[in-house]
Parts: structure tokens; C-alpha cells; sequence
């Protein structure tokens, strides 16, 4: 597996980590700033948020409160729990 670069966490606006402009990758939002891995509870989609892309709608899933995590934070622990990968971030 391939090393991903360590996410930095910086307070943003709207309570989101990292910056809002468009790029290849979306913003953490600072209340899974220890999470790697998101599901969503009403598609079970599961996303990477290393690896998130501004298509993968990660602040709607949190401001809807259907976000889920796993524990262990594992893409295995997502699948065990009948989770699918998102396509824009293909995580499993």
C-alpha cells in the first residue's frame, strides 16, 4: 500500500480543517481529525478522508449526522459492516 502524506489540521471556516479551494483533495472536518476512514449511514458509502476529493460531499455527510466510524479505523471494518467504497475516493 502506498504511503499517503501525514494530513495537517488547521482550523478553517465553518469548522472545517484545511482549506476550502478547489484541488484534489477535500477538507477534514475537525470533528474526525482522528479518523481515517467515514461512512455514511443513509448510502453506506465509506470514504477516505486521506484520500477524499471535493466529489465526495464529506461535509454533507457530517452536517446530516448519518456520519459513522469504525473501530478498529480500518477500510476491512467498513466492508464487515456492509459498507461499499465511494468511487471517487475507491477506498476498498
Amino acid at each position: 500500500m502506498r504511503e499517503r502524506p501525514p494530513v495537517r489540521v488547521t482550523a478553517g471556516r465553518r469548522g472545517m480543517a484545511g482549506s476550502q479551494s478547489p484541488g484534489v483533495r477535500a477538507s477534514r472536518p475537525l470533528r474526525f481529525a482522528s479518523v481515517r476512514w467515514l461512512g455514511d449511514k443513509r448510502t453506506m458509502v465509506v470514504h477516505d478522508l486521506d484520500a477524499a476529493v471535493p466529489g465526495c460531499r464529506i461535509d454533507e455527510v457530517v452536517e446530516s449526522g448519518k456520519a459513522a466510524t469504525f473501530g478498529p479505523d480500518t477500510p476491512v471494518e467498513a466492508a464487515n459492516r456492509g459498507y461499499r467504497a465511494c468511487r471517487r475516493c475507491r477506498v476498498i
